[in-house]
């Protein structure tokens, strides 16, 4: 999840500022736009299970 979406899992703002401050502080940060590897292989084995039963 993208950092702007942190504060529907820590539900005090304040929290939610000191821990990515914390995460990120001195990091290079990417953003990437795509689908992840596991979550493909999670469907591709999904659909097998599905195909083979």
């Amino acid at each position: 999840h993208p950092f702007s979406a942190w504060d529907v899992i820590f539900t005090d703002s304040t929290m939610t500022v000191a821990a990515v401050d914390r995460l990120v502080h001195h990091a290079l940060i990417l953003e990437i736009q795509a689908e992840s590897c596991r979550q493909q292989s999670a469907k591709q084995m999904f659909h097998f299970k599905l195909i083979t039963k």
